[in-house]
This record gives structure tokens, C-alpha cells and sequence, in this order.
């Protein structure tokens, strides 16, 4: 299988989308949070159609996009990544000490390792440009609004 090409064809990188518990740990992770309470986690599991342990089909929950991607699920993660990043999960708090860049670009690089298609980066820059951090915040951009739009980036949703 490894020895095949179609394993290593450049049109196969990234090409699944992640489930919505992929995506919630992912965004955990890639956060660096801190998880105190987990009910919180839990509802936007239950909001994003994947609740724990309730797969009808003894096989589980598809693996296939057609089952995740909808306007209304691609809106409740960005929701979610937005209150991560926003500090709005009870009992969940990401590693803020870690989050203080100076540009959008240095926030891609740590959260998708600068891999981000140039028309992610220009709506985000956009909507960073409406929005002003806080007078006494030591960084010139909204970082929560940085870190919850890059989460909720089509680049973040695949695997």
C-alpha cells in the first residue's frame, strides 16, 4: 500500500474531512487548552451531530464528508472555534501565554503550520481589519477572533 502512488499523490493530502471529534480535539490541541470540565466539549459534540457513544450502525459514525460538511455543520464549528478562542467553554481555557503574535501570519504558522490557501488568509485579514483588539492588549491583532477564524478555516477542517 505505501509503495503505491496514488498513496502519495499531492491530490490526496488533506483530502478528508474531520470528523466533529477530530475536530474538537484537534482544536484542543492545537490551542494548547486546558480542559477542567468536560460537559462543554461534550454539547458541541451533541450540537455538531456526534454525540459520545451514539452511533446508531454498530459500524460507527461515517468517515465521509457528505456526513460533516453542511452549512449548517461547517457554522457550528466555526461557533465553537470562535468560544474556544474566545474563552467562552466553561472549564476549557486555552494556553493564552503562548498566543501573543504579532501578525495573522505568525498565528497560521503556529495553528496550521502556514499552510493556508492565500483566499483563507485574505477573509481573515478582512475581518481582523473590523475588528480592534483591546487598547491594552500587547498584540496588534484580535487574537481570539484570529485563533477562532483560522480554527473554523476549511484548511483546519481536513485531516
Amino acid at each position: 500500500m505505501l509503495a503505491a502512488p496514488e498513496f502519495w499523490d499531492e491530490k490526496e493530502y488533506r483530502s478528508k474531512v474531520k470528523t466533529p471529534l477530530e475536530f474538537v480535539v484537534s482544536c484542543l490541541r492545537a490551542t494548547g487548552a486546558e480542559v477542567r470540565r468536560t460537559q462543554p466539549l461534550t454539547d458541541a459534540l451533541n450540537r455538531m451531530g456526534m454525540p459520545l457513544y451514539g452511533a446508531q450502525p454498530p459500524t460507527g459514525y461515517s468517515m465521509k464528508a457528505e456526513s460533516w460538511v453542511n452549512s449548517g455543520a461547517m457554522l457550528g464549528r466555526m461557533n465553537f472555534a470562535l468560544a474556544l478562542a474566545a474563552g467562552k467553554l466553561d472549564g476549557v481555557q486555552i494556553a493564552t501565554a503562548q498566543r501573543t503574535p504579532d501578525t495573522q501570519r505568525e498565528l497560521e504558522v503556529q495553528l496550521l503550520s502556514g499552510d493556508i490557501s492565500p483566499q483563507t488568509h485574505e477573509t481573515i485579514a478582512k475581518e481582523l481589519q473590523t475588528t480592534q483588539p483591546k487598547p491594552d492588549s500587547p498584540s496588534p491583532v484580535n487574537t481570539g477572533i484570529a485563533i477562532g477564524m483560522i480554527l473554523g478555516s476549511p484548511e483546519f477542517q481536513r485531516r
